[in-house]
């Protein structure tokens, strides 16, 4: 704004290209119809395309607000990777037992 005030911003992960993230975005409340988010992520987008990068992920985009946004643009909602570490022996049963003493207290 004229008087210094941030009404919209982003986090934009930079890395090897041509894939850059988006991991999060913030609007002031009062700003949030004017399209203001939108504005600044468009212009994030031709910003980055002069940069070199080729894609954007709408890092953890579920069926939400972001996934609706993805598809104005023509994007594809797609998982590409989901890992999940295994749980040592110790993690389990301790997660298995807490209810338990959480109970019993």
């Amino acid at each position: 704004m004229p008087d210094g005030n941030v009404i919209a911003s982003q986090l934009v992960l930079l890395g090897p290209k041509p894939v850059c993230h988006l991991g999060a975005a913030a609007t002031d409340e009062e700003f949030q119809r004017s399209g203001v988010s939108a504005f600044l992520r468009w212009k994030s987008f031709e910003a980055l395309s002069a940069l070199g990068y080729a894609g954007v992920d709408l890092t953890d985009a579920a069926l939400n607000p972001v996934t609706h946004f993805k598809g104005q643009l023509g994007g594809d909602l797609e998982m590409t990777l989901v890992l999940d570490a295994p749980r040592s022996l110790g993690y389990r049963i301790g997660s298995r037992l807490r209810p338990l003493f959480q109970r019993v207290r």
